[in-house]
């Protein structure tokens, strides 16, 4: 892995996605966090692209010699995954993929099977984040 990658990642999640500010405040509602969202959702997205989905697999991730180059601040373990998505909230995700001011929605939505594109757009709210951001795509499954 080439150690610019991540930042790089970073970058484009960022500032081409516009996504920053769901990064910091994913909507959560932990009261005093020890350990900041955006670490846990870096993790979990550094997870999926090296499809190490389970929470498991990304604990032994940021608790390997790999934790430093990919950005990742701070060990956890696989129970503070789950911690953190039982309390993270479907709708600010929906938002900050689907807002226009995100550039998020044409870049990922371009590649979706057609059924699935017009679901998100036409906001359908029967399906869960999970689903779909995992349809059509290995990528973006949680």
């Amino acid at each position: 892995m080439n150690r610019s990658m991540p930042r790089h990642l970073l970058h484009y999640v960022t500032r081409r996605l516009r996504l920053q500010r769901y990064l910091k405040d994913p909507g959560d509602g932990r009261q005093q966090p020890q350990i900041p969202a955006q670490t846990l959702l870096w993790a979990l997205l550094i997870g999926q692209i090296f499809r190490e989905s389970s929470f498991l697999a990304v604990e032994a991730l940021v608790r390997s010699s790999a934790r430093r180059p990919l950005r990742i601040a701070t060990p956890f373990c696989d129970d503070t995954l789950g911690y953190f998505t039982g309390w993270l909230d479907p709708d600010p995700t929906r938002q900050a993929l689907l807002s226009p001011s995100s550039g998020a929605q044409s870049e990922l939505l371009d590649g979706l099977p057609g059924e699935a594109g017009e679901r998100i757009l036409a906001g359908d709210r029967s399906m869960p984040a999970a689903g779909w951001l995992s349809m059509g795509t290995e990528i973006w499954g949680l």
